[in-house]
């Protein structure tokens, strides 16, 4: 049982803080001097059990409580598929350009773009609450794996009825996503038991 307790007296608080579980033992007591804290501290609690629903099998789409997930630019959907299917890893300015737009772009204008999208990108994440989603230093930029429900990430991490919606077909839209996808119908062709042992490997 949650119990919240607002008063704008600190005494109080620990007082009817300290008589409420005496009463109740089990009770998880949370004092607030401000109700606005106690309104944001349930919120952080909801959104701690939220995650982004993120499908890469077939067509790349994010949800967002059973709702797709509307991006101002489409690259930076593309840019979220990207850091997705590097599963995490650290990503630069050049690397991200390269996969993009393929062809040669000046460095000060593919540096401008990137900061664009990125910048789309957090705001659309921060319009929901899941700013931390992203993980960014001054030349790099990645995903926080583990806030995000994924059938690709399900599957790495040793669910192998995941296996079972991959259709051949893993981030069509995106020509870079050729290499991950290779690699998954290897695997699905692949017997049981090596199937039982992909998690191992990545």
């Amino acid at each position: 049982m949650l119990i919240l307790v607002i008063d704008d007296e600190e005494r109080a608080l620990r007082d009817v803080g300290s008589g409420i579980k005496k009463s109740v033992p089990d009770a998880e007591v949370r004092t607030f001097l401000r109700p606005e804290d106690a309104v944001a501290s349930i919120k952080e609690d909801l959104r701690a059990d939220q995650k982004l629903e993120v499908r890469c099998f077939g067509y790349f789409d994010v949800m967002w409580q059973g709702q797709p997930l509307i991006f101002a630019r489409k690259q930076s959907k593309e840019l979220l598929a990207y850091l997705i299917d590097r599963e995490g890893a650290a990503c630069s300015s050049g690397e991200i350009a390269l996969a993009l737009w393929e062809d040669e772009v000046d460095e000060k204008a593919e540096k401008n773009r990137i900061r664009v999208l990125i910048n789309d990108l957090r705001n659309v994440l921060k319009g929901i609450g899941m700013e931390d989603v992203l993980i960014r230093d001054k030349r790099e930029i990645a995903i926080q794996r583990d806030l995000l429900d994924c059938d690709y990430y399900r599957l790495l991490n040793g669910d192998m009825t995941k296996l079972d919606s991959y259709r051949g077909e893993y981030m069509k839209q995106y020509g870079w996503a050729e290499v991950t996808n290779a690699r998954l119908e290897f695997l699905s062709r692949e017997d049981p038991e090596l199937r039982d042992s992909f998690a191992l490997y990545y």
